[in-house]
């Protein structure tokens, strides 16, 4: 069975295995000694030939990469050795440390134990955490062997070192020329290595180098890793902040160096993404304190209350007990820290000084890393299960002390372990390490199979196999982004974010005997690759804490106060009373109309247009209470709503109002115009009601075209941001694309109507009636256009403040409306309670009788004093048909025609006016009394119509006109 279906060529061409090898490598394979091919290469009845590729003659010198095929006594048939040193840096140089080095071995002993793990799983076909590795012995003729080399720290050591390796003598198995690398774990030493690595022709994996840099494939193309890159890290930290947490402001505060600048680069470019609004301040390698303190500080004066941290444990507890001694950490702050300080609080764990500002900072904070897989999780527990049986395999666990490299002279340090390093839950380096040199080998037998005429492949072919494969390891589904990068893509990457807290819980914050308290973190989320989105690990009970000991998150920024300059109580109270009193004025005067219908003072001004001016005047004061709504005491659709209401009952109202007006101004105009050319005119309800009906038309017309088209919606419109981008100020108003041409129209039409009845206003302005109606009109007309006058230009400017903006529109429809209710209907009730003697002297409603108004010009004398007439009610009555009256009315004209002369006289009885009512006679009877009087003044009385109902003779033009009234003057 082949490796691959690349393979099928090379399975038919040249591989045969002996059944020898077989009952070796496979029959065997469990028992196999974990130091088998490290032994190989020093028997000496193997013979092994250099692999070097390209027709180079090995004995030439030949420089870079290497393989040896193994052939003799000691196998049986031919194995291809493919030897892979690894880079990790178990020691770090230091002036502080006693001989020179900090022993900093702990990931690379974890590292390099899982890799020398998976090196014999491939060696053996075992399939148990890596499935793809089952059976890979009996496809695949290539066999692993590893040596371990210590960067102590420095680009420079391990590219020395590894250029040593490269250099080696290519006949040498012993100490032999790398097929591949795997390594390092810091990406400052691994860019340096994978320069020279490119140069080699030699593919270099890593498990934990992490730099968006090495990303670049034109400056690293035999550079790939299992590890995903700082920018997957990066981006999720911003996810977690943004979707999880809702955070839209945080601060960064990074190493301004390729890792730290890489990092920082990543997470601005996915903040953008989010439009979140972020605050970046770097400090160099080895900043001295005030530069510290001068980073915090700058961070401090954002307000910010969430932060990331980019850089390392040497750095952590300087910086963060500064941020915990201002106040940029601690209670009401949240740091997420980077994967880099996974070694300090999540394989590990830190202790620090019980009360210090920086255990103060530490606790309830959160760290973000890339793991190789959590307990739970499928595929980890395989690898946690072999993990934690080395310390049962004592043969295992030597060989991996035997691996480990010597330390530096002198340093006086010590990289075994004992089995109690493997009861821990291993890094993340662990087991990316694992995959490592399963990727490593699974790609070089892909790599072989390829091959058509030879049994070489170069490391550019090596590298090619290992991005294009996807395979199952100890970190789950491992697959390589061929086309962007050469790394580990993030949706195969298990990420966690893990709570920083006591050890023992949120509330063992006892110090121990020493005074210290010591710090882990635990994981409380992991980022679902298969649904691409954050979910807690855990069971339900297992929350975040934060840095206040709850699970409440803290704010994000202060909170911001936001004026939404609604309207207060007092202004919508006080606008809203201005409402009810006129709405009850226009009840209590539409009320006493009706109820005071048959009094001669309601009759003479004509209810109908009483009660419509009270409608008006409720619809107008009814306009109030929708302009008095806003979002704080109704929904948005309720603000709708009272958006196109408003308008609609003043249109409306205004309307109604102003057509009452106009109509019984016209009326006066009109009666008086004819009364002095002495011409009959009849006024019908429909003559005086037509205004009413073309206003009001015009208005429905406009208002349902505007509710329909664009009507006005309910909007709030921003005035002010903070620093923080935020809101702080805004107006809830009504608006729409159109509302300008539409109330201009209405404006229009509305206007006309006010302009025109300020016209006839002005024409009746010298007009003298029974009850000066009038005047009382005209100065109800003016106290309106004064109002509109003064009030809108005053709205206008405080457009923009809904306050004063209510007020000024109330105030302006409450004095619109009292203005036309009290000129209109007080004079009357003051008649009213004067009863016959409030009413003037030539008072005759509705055309009841008649009346006598000779000019006092032409007599000198009035009506009221022509033979002792009055016009008070005790004479009142069918006057034709008295005795006394007509025998007084014929002595007074006797007299007067003596005293003036018959010219005088008629001019005179020209002047006399007089009422006939149907009621108290026929037409007949009255057209004989009139004759009869007409005999007696010796002048031609005009006759009625006996076609008209209704006759009124008007040359007193002091009482309106009754419904289907009419004026006759002579």
């Amino acid at each position: 069975m082949c490796w691959s279906t690349q393979m099928d060529s090379f399975c038919a061409r040249s591989f045969v295995v002996a059944v020898g090898t077989f009952s070796i490598l496979a029959a065997s394979a469990s028992a196999l000694p974990y130091s088998f091919y490290d032994d190989l290469r020093q028997s000496r009845t193997a013979t092994f030939t250099p692999l070097v590729g390209g027709g180079e003659d090995a004995s030439s010198g030949h420089v870079g990469r290497n393989l040896h095929a193994v052939s003799g006594d000691a196998v049986d048939g031919e194995l291809t050795l493919c030897h892979v040193p690894t880079f990790f840096r178990w020691s770090q140089a230091s002036s502080d440390a006693p001989g020179g080095y900090n022993d900093v071995s702990s990931e690379a002993y974890g590292g390099t134990s899982a890799a020398l793990l998976a090196m014999h799983h491939f060696n053996t076909g075992d399939g148990t955490i890596a499935p793809d590795l089952k059976g890979i012995n009996e496809r695949c003729p290539i066999r692993l062997t590893m040596e371990t080399i210590d960067s102590t720290s420095s680009g420079i050591k391990a590219v020395q070192e590894l250029t040593s390796l490269v250099t080696r003598s290519p006949t040498d198995a012993q100490m032999p020329q790398p097929c591949a690398v795997m390594g390092s774990s810091w990406s400052g030493t691994t860019k340096k290595m994978a320069t020279v690595s490119g140069v080699y022709d030699l593919l270099q994996v890593t498990p934990s180098a992490s730099s968006v840099a090495l990303d670049n494939k034109g400056e690293y193309p035999l550079f790939t890793r299992t590890h995903p890159s700082d920018a997957s890290m990066a981006e999720l930290s911003v996810d977690y902040l943004h979707n999880v947490l809702g955070v839209k402001f945080f601060g960064q505060l990074y190493l301004d160096n390729d890792f730290g600048s890489s990092y920082h680069t990543a997470v601005l470019n996915r903040a953008a993404q989010y439009d979140m609004v972020v605050k970046s301040v770097p400090f160099r390698p080895g900043a001295e304190d005030d530069e510290i303190m001068d980073a915090l500080l700058e961070l401090n004066e954002t307000g910010y209350n969430y932060f990331l941290g980019i850089f390392f444990r040497g750095d952590y507890e300087r910086i963060m007990g500064m941020a915990g001694e201002i106040g940029v950490a601690g209670p009401g702050t949240l740091w997420m820290f980077n994967g880099a300080l996974s070694s300090a609080f999540v394989n590990g764990q830190t202790s620090l000084e019980a009360g210090s500002n920086v255990a103060k900072a530490t606790y309830g904070t959160a760290i973000i890393h890339d793991e190789g897989g959590l307990p739970g999780l499928p595929r980890f527990d395989k690898f946690l299960k072999e993990w934690r049986d080395i310390p049962n395999n004592p043969e295992l666990l030597a060989y991996i002390n035997s691996k480990q490299p010597l330390p530096p002279a002198g340093s006086g340090l010590n990289f075994e372990r004992d089995g109690e390093f493997f009861l821990q839950t291993p890094s993340h380096i662990a087991a990316f390490s694992y995959d490592a040199i399963v990727g490593l080998g699974l790609s070089a037998c892909q790599a072989l199979g390829a091959q058509q005429e030879s049994d070489i492949f170069t490391g550019a072919q090596h590298h090619a196999a290992f991005i294009n494969t996807e395979f199952k390891g100890a970190s789950g589904d491992v697959l390589v982004d061929p086309d962007t990068s050469y790394s580990r893509t993030a949706e195969s990457t298990l990420h966690a974010v893990s709570n920083i807290l006591p050890i023992g819980g949120a509330d063992a914050t006892a110090a121990d005997e020493d005074g210290m308290i010591s710090f882990k973190a635990t994981p409380t989320s992991f980022f679902n690759v298969k649904k691409m989105k954050w979910k807690r690990y855990g069971d339900e009970d297992n929350e975040f804490v934060f840095s206040d000991a709850t699970t409440v998150s803290p704010l994000e920024i202060p909170e911001a106060e936001h004026n939404y300059n609604r309207l207060g109580p007092g202004v919508r109270g006080a606008c809203l009373t201005l409402s009810a009193i006129a709405i009850v004025l226009s009840i209590g005067f539409m009320a006493f109309t009706y109820h005071f219908r048959e009094e001669k003072v309601i009759k003479a001004a004509q209810p109908t247009f009483l009660i419509m001016l009270c409608v008006g005047c409720l619809l107008m004061a009814a306009t109030i209470i929708p302009a008095s709504m806003d979002d704080a005491t109704a929904s948005t659709t309720g603000c709708n709503v009272a958006c196109m209401s408003k308008i609609w009952l003043f249109a409306c109202g205004f309307c109604v109002c102003f057509s009452a007006l106009f109509s019984k101004l016209k009326r006066i105009n009109k009666l008086f115009k004819n009364a002095k050319g002495f011409k009959r005119i009849k006024i019908t309800m429909m003559d005086v009601l037509t205004p009413f009906f073309v206003l009001i038309t015009a208005n429905i017309i406009v208002l349902i075209t505007w509710t329909a088209y664009s009507p006005l919606r309910w909007t709030r419109t921003v005035l002010e941001y903070d620093d923080y981008d935020r809101p702080v100020s805004s107006i809830g108003q009504c608006s729409s694309s159109n509302a300008a041409a539409f109330l201009w129209v209405l404006v229009v039409i509305n206007g006309c109507a006010l302009i025109l009845a300020l016209r006839q206003a002005y024409k009746a302005r010298n007009i003298t009636t029974e009850f000066s109606e009038s005047k009382h009109i005209a100065m109800a007309m003016i106290m309106i256009f004064q109002s509109l006058f003064i009030g809108v230009p005053i709205m206008v400017i405080v457009g923009g403040q809904p306050a004063p903006q209510l007020f000024v529109l109330s105030a302006i429809i409450f004095i619109i409306v009292v203005a036309m209710l009290l000129l209109i209907f007080l004079p009357k009730i003051q008649i009213m309670r004067q009863g016959d003697e409030g009413l003037p002297q030539n008072y005759n409603p509705r055309g009841s009788t008649w009346m006598l108004n000779a000019s006092s010009r032409a007599l000198g004398t009035s009506s009221r004093n022509i033979g002792g007439l009055s016009s008070h009610s005790s004479t009142r009555g069918s006057l034709v048909r008295d005795p006394s009256i007509r025998g007084a009315w014929r002595a007074s004209l006797a007299s007067t025609e003596e005293s003036t002369g018959p010219d005088s006289m008629s001019k005179a009885t020209s002047r006399v006016s007089f009422r006939l009512d149907s009621r108290h006679s026929s037409i007949s009877s009255m057209e004989k009394d009139l004759a009869t009087y007409g005999d007696d003044l010796n002048n031609e009385l005009p006759t009625c119509d006996e076609n008209d109902e209704e006759k009124e003779v008007a040359a007193d033009t002091s009482s309106p006109a009754g419904e289907n009234g009419m004026a006759r003057t002579a």
